[in-house]
């Protein structure tokens, strides 16, 4: 059978894509939400604001969106709300973070870049693959000058910030 549960979750094993990048669905959004509380207990609006934090304000989830996984994730005892409204992760919370973890190293993905620096390195691993395979590049030779022009241009504005 085909379609969508309340929690986006699909009921022939996939799930709904949405957010940013390519699309996050609730188990996406779930695993956010179990990393950051595996740092420290939070709030719905402290998650919200700390995942447009982590993705350079290209995404923030809705209360929506939120408020509803928390629940869920409350009744499956992988977080507990605390007295004064955070949410802490359970020992069943980190045990799925943990099986996550161990899954996703053999995919090599980590997900997007959440820095500048991550970004940077994304960058040079693209170039680095171009020196290895310069004949997939070569039909693309006008906007790989455009990308070194915009490149060249960001490093002359910043050096000027500096002087």
């Amino acid at each position: 059978m085909y379609g969508y549960n309340e929690h986006g979750e699909g009921m022939h094993g996939g799930h709904r894509r949405r957010g940013f990048m390519g699309g996050v669905g609730f188990r996406g959004l779930r695993h956010y939400v179990l990393e950051l509380l595996n740092d420290k207990p939070m709030k719905g609006s402290e998650i919200m604001s700390a995942i447009a934090e982590k993705t350079m304000d290209r995404w923030k989830p809705s209360p929506g969106s939120i408020y509803p996984l928390l629940r869920h994730l409350e009744s499956l005892n992988l977080v507990n709300r605390n007295e004064n409204g955070s949410y802490a992760i359970t020992e069943a919370g980190k045990q799925e973070i943990s099986y996550r973890r161990e899954v996703m190293r053999g995919f090599g993905g980590r997900g997007g870049p959440n820095t500048v620096i991550d970004m940077i390195n994304e960058i040079e691993n693209y170039v680095n693959y171009f020196n290895d395979v310069p004949d997939q590049a070569q039909d693309s030779i006008d906007a790989l000058e455009k990308l070194a022009e915009s490149l060249n241009h960001l490093l002359e504005k910043l050096k000027s910030k500096d002087n």
